[in-house]
C-alpha cells in the first residue's frame, strides 16, 4: 500500500504518454482488475474473522463493497493525478465519465474472482 502511489502515478505517465500503444484501454483496465483481486486476498487476513461469521452471499456483498470503496478512491486519485498533470478542458474531463465507469465494471469483475479465489482457498462459510 505504501508503493501503490509510486506505481498508480507510473502508470498514468504511461498511459498519458502514450509509451505503450493503446495503453488507455489495456493498462488502465487491467491495473483496476489486478488491483481488486489484489485487495481481497491483501484484506483477507484483516477481515477473515467478519467473513467467516457471514454466509456466502453476505461475504460477497462485503467484498464487492470493499472493492468499490477502494476503486473509487483510486479513480479519484487518477483524476487528481490527471488534473494535475495536465490541465484539460471540461469537454476533456467529460470522457473521463466512460473510464469511470469502465474501471467501476473492472473493480466489481476484480472482486468476483477475488471472491472466488478466497472462497475456493479459505472455505469461507
Amino acid at each position: 500500500m505504501c508503493i501503490y502511489p509510486l506505481v498508480e502515478t507510473s502508470i498514468t505517465w504511461v498511459i498519458q504518454k502514450n509509451i505503450v500503444p493503446f495503453s488507455w484501454n489495456v493498462l488502465n483496465r487491467l491495473e483496476h482488475f489486478v488491483t481488486s483481486v489484489a485487495v481481497v486476498i491483501i484484506f483477507l487476513p484483516l477481515f477473515a474473522y467478519v467473513w467467516a461469521n457471514l454466509k456466502w452471499w453476505q461475504s460477497l456483498v462485503f467484498i464487492i463493497g470493499l472493492v468499490c470503496l477502494v476503486g473509487n478512491i483510486n479513480e479519484i486519485f487518477e483524476y487528481s493525478l490527471r488534473a494535475c498533470c495536465r490541465p484539460y478542458s471540461d469537454f476533456k474531463y467529460a470522457t473521463y465519465y466512460w473510464d469511470t465507469i469502465y474501471d467501476t465494471v473492472m473493480n466489481i469483475v476484480g472482486g468476483l474472482i477475488g471472491f472466488v479465489i478466497i472462497r475456493w482457498n479459505a472455505k469461507l462459510s
